[in-house]
């Protein structure tokens, strides 16, 4: 996948900001992507922050995997969540 089909996959279950700064003496950038749950999704463990610091050839290289992993891993959550719901509601 490239990095605005992961983007998009994860947008569908949140609405994201995304900070970038870039720390010139040791030639790094750190990229923080913040989600905030969509409708009834308020769990703390949904709106935690994926903050990396990596070079930028180590971005373009892997950027794209930790986002997946980062979304597969939200996604893992938002299925126990709801999973939990229904149990409460029945």
């Amino acid at each position: 996948m490239t990095m605005f089909t992961e983007l998009y996959e994860l947008a569908t279950t949140a609405t994201l900001s995304m900070v970038i700064s870039a720390d010139e003496k040791r030639g790094t950038l750190t990229i923080s992507v913040m989600p905030k749950p969509k409708k009834d999704m308020g769990e703390a463990a949904l709106t935690k922050d994926l903050t990396l610091t990596a070079t930028p050839a180590e971005f373009d290289a892997d950027f794209v995997v930790a986002l997946k992993g980062y979304r597969e891993a939200r996604a893992g959550l938002i299925e126990q969540v709801e999973a939990t719901k229904e149990v409460l509601d029945a």
